[in-house]
């Protein structure tokens, strides 16, 4: 069912209740009226009934009906009159009897209303001249012709109002969603071929408006990730291919005749470096691809930060022999528990190996300077600086995409995905990681951990 019909039907359902019971009340309060009105005129006919009586029979004695009075009055209506003690003195309608247990209870209270075999009667008291206490017992029956009537007219007045109310309701539930429906088939003209088109924004701040902003954002994201998507399988290709493309190429040269043995282990050793490069990218793609699964987070423990940075220079010089290393331990802190942060060993060492790497990569002389030591907030960092060309603010915001490389970076060997690897693990941990430049020449990167 659809939404505008929906809404009709909810609006037209509350609405007949609430005009039903309006109505249902309106009904109720003539008719309490219209009985009352009943009782009020049954009740004077009976006092001038029995008036009647006594002007007539002073002595109040035990008398029938005159048929030539009852033939006068409305079906169905009767008079009769009791003592105090239940006798019955008086009856228009001789047959007329009323029930022991009703009489009793019409005997002790006053203005007693009550109905019996389809009619309605009411009991009052009557004090005649001579000081004689009477009780008058009037029957009738309440049919109200305007009561009829007013049914008639509040149930048809229901049915049209209710007739009115949904075709209303329709109309502006239709009105209402109308901008729903334009914005649903502007969805529709948005394909996977062409993301760059965008819903149009209203003017109004409402719902709806914030609806087409919301999927606007949406459709920036999509579009961002399947042109990250693109770039990556561009990207890769090209990294893998390379690293392929040499090994084929320095194979295929070998056998093209005989070499020496010194030919052909040179051949083996650039073989191995390009295995080795591949490696490196299929380990460091691997890593950036677990940590994308939110589903399979890694397990986060009491570490020593101190620790695993020299794990990581050590790795990174078992690796390049080239590259060299300055600590300064001027600033190191003295407190074991400032050193001890909550995070993954093995994971926070590729974030560092990484970084350790690049500065000295990019450093003319392949020199990286360290330090450890706590800020002003208590937090445990790692300064890392070289002497590498200062990056610039735009590259800021891109290097830590997977595959960007800078225009400072082409001479380099390199795949582009070390920096994102490094932003993936450090989110994980809650790092902060700035990149200042240095006041000589080079770069800071600075990373910020929370120790417990």
């Amino acid at each position: 069912m659809q939404i505008k019909t929906r809404v009709t039907l909810w609006y037209t359902l509350l609405t007949a209740l609430l005009l039903l019971g309006s109505l249902l009340f309106i009904y109720y309060i003539f008719k309490k009226y219209n009985e009352n009105e009943f009782y009020r005129n049954l009740q004077s006919r009976a006092v001038m009934a029995v008036f009647m009586f006594e002007k007539t029979n002073p002595d109040l004695k035990i008398k029938s009906g005159f048929s030539n009075q009852s033939n006068l009055l409305p079906k169905g209506e009767n008079f009769i009159v009791y003592t105090l003690k239940g006798e019955k003195l008086f009856s228009l309608h001789p047959l007329s009897n009323i029930p022991s247990d009703i009489l009793k209870k019409a005997l002790n209270e006053k203005d007693f209303r009550f109905q019996w075999n389809d009619f309605n009667y009411i009991a009052t008291r009557y004090i005649t001249k001579s000081g004689k206490e009477l009780i008058v017992i009037a029957m009738g029956q309440c049919e109200s012709a305007e009561l009829r009537w007013l049914s008639r007219i509040l149930l048809l007045t229901f049915f049209i109002f209710i007739l009115i109310v949904s075709l209303i309701g329709y109309y502006f539930a239709g009105k209402v969603l109308s901008p729903i429906r334009k914005t649903m088939n502007e969805m529709d003209r948005i394909t996977p071929t062409d993301l760059s088109k965008r819903l149009k924004i209203s003017e109004n701040k409402d719902e709806i408006q914030r609806l087409s902003s919301t999927f606007n954002q949406l459709l920036d994201r999509i579009e961002e990730a399947f042109r990250i998507q693109k770039g990556f399988l561009s990207n890769i290709s090209h990294e893998v291919r390379n690293p392929i493309s040499s090994m084929i190429a320095a194979i295929q040269l070998s056998l093209s005749k005989e070499r020496t043995p010194e030919e052909y282990k040179h051949t083996l050793r650039l073989a191995l470096h390009d295995a080795q490069e591949l490696q490196n990218i299929s380990f460091q793609l691997m890593e950036l691809a677990r940590l994308s699964d939110s589903s399979n987070q890694p397990k986060l423990q009491a570490v020593r930060i101190d620790e695993i940075v020299w794990q990581a220079k050590s790795a990174v010089r078992k690796v390049h022999s080239d590259f060299y290393f300055v600590f300064d331990d001027s600033s190191f802190p003295g407190e074991e528990k400032v050193l001890t942060i909550l995070g993954n060993e093995a994971l926070l060492k590729v974030a560092l190996i990484n970084l350790f790497e690049n500065a000295c990569k990019f450093s003319p002389n392949h020199t990286a300077h360290l330090s450890i030591f706590s800020s002003h907030d208590n937090r445990v960092c790692i300064r890392i600086t070289d002497t590498a060309e200062t990056i610039t603010e735009p590259e800021k915001l891109r290097i830590f995409t997977p595959f960007f490389r800078s225009a400072n970076a082409t001479n380099v060997q390199g795949s582009g995905i070390g920096l994102s690897l490094v932003q993936s693990i450090l989110q994980l941990h809650n790092v902060t990681l700035t990149i200042e430049p240095n006041h000589s020449k080079g770069n800071i990167f600075t990373v910020f951990f929370h120790h417990l």
